[in-house]
């Protein structure tokens, strides 16, 4: 319940973030040691591996600003780097439209009703003894 209450972060931010500990400039340094004293249902000390963590809003934006990413030098492919020229055909083609997409399950299932009474699909027989 703590994370839904926490606040938000930009995508940018964790991607950054991201992106740095992949390329493994996430040092122990900048980050800590892993925080411990936590209990589980029993009351029993959970101990956790001292691994690289990054832990809650302020961090992820602080090693954000921390790591300095490469930008086109040595450790950068020019394949992962590549522009692509123009937008892809239909790209954001329904972003924001969602208000209009609601009603086609809808019409849809109500279509599907009309037609299964129309062409008898719910008249069963009754056999006369």
């Amino acid at each position: 319940e703590k994370s839904l209450f926490s606040s938000p972060v930009e995508v940018e931010k964790v991607a950054g973030a991201l992106s740095a500990a992949a390329l493994g400039l996430v040092t122990r340094e900048m980050v800590g040691d892993r925080k411990q004293g936590f209990f589980d249902l029993q009351g029993k000390p959970i101990e956790y591996d001292n691994v690289l963590c990054v832990d809650g809003t302020q961090e992820i934006e602080r090693v954000d600003k921390e790591a300095v990413i490469p930008r086109n030098g040595a450790n950068a492919s020019s394949e992962t780097n590549k522009v692509i020229k123009g937008v892809p055909f239909a790209e954001g083609a329904l972003v924001g439209k969602g208000p209009f997409l609601y009603p086609i399950p809808v019409v849809a299932f109500f279509l599907t009703i009309v037609y299964c009474l129309a062409t008898n699909q719910f008249v069963t027989p009754v056999a006369l003894v």
